[in-house]
């Protein structure tokens, strides 16, 4: 009894070691890797209990997919940035079109508005009461459109130079 009783807990020392303690330092190192931001932690059972086999397979699978999803999530994030700098530029050209469209619609609406204030000022009285009428919707249509153009400059900024909130 004597000599059995080592030799049985030596066997299942061993036993234990090498069926079970070993596979599950290999599942724990292999966690903690994963946890450690190595995606490519993988383990490997050849030989076990059957439970532990299903727990590697289970636990590789799960780092397959984790890793996948991350790589899906960087491209997506590369695709993010890429769209963004593209709206980006976007919208600085959009800005630049805006202005040099408001340039360009402004000076000839200063021109009619100019020479509408000049046919008023020097010939009114000379004018007929349907002359009296066109030069006056002139004047209201220059108006308009000056007002227009504008507006559309002001929500053109409205991103570019946005005011900070502030308590009203």
């Amino acid at each position: 009894l004597l000599l059995i009783a080592p030799l049985a807990l030596t066997a299942a020392w061993l036993f234990g070691d090498l069926f079970i303690v070993r596979k599950v330092k290999a599942l724990l190192h292999a966690t903690r890797q994963l946890a450690a931001g190595d995606l490519g932690a993988r383990v490997t059972i050849k030989r076990g209990t059957k439970e532990l086999s299903q727990l590697a397979r289970a636990f590789n699978k799960m780092a397959e997919s984790l890793q996948q999803e991350i790589v899906e999530r960087r491209r997506a994030e590369a695709r993010l940035q890429t769209y963004t700098v593209q709206l980006e530029q976007s919208n600085r050209d959009l800005q630049e079109f805006a202005n040099v469209a408001s340039h360009d619609l402004q000076e000839p609406l200063r021109k009619i508005q100019a020479f509408g204030d000049r046919l008023q000022a020097r010939y009114a009285e000379k004018l007929d009461e349907d002359g009296r009428d066109y030069l006056e919707r002139m004047q209201s249509a220059t108006r308009r459109m000056q007002t227009l153009i504008n507006d559309l400059l002001t929500y053109s900024r409205v991103t570019t130079r946005a005011q900070p909130f502030t308590p009203v």
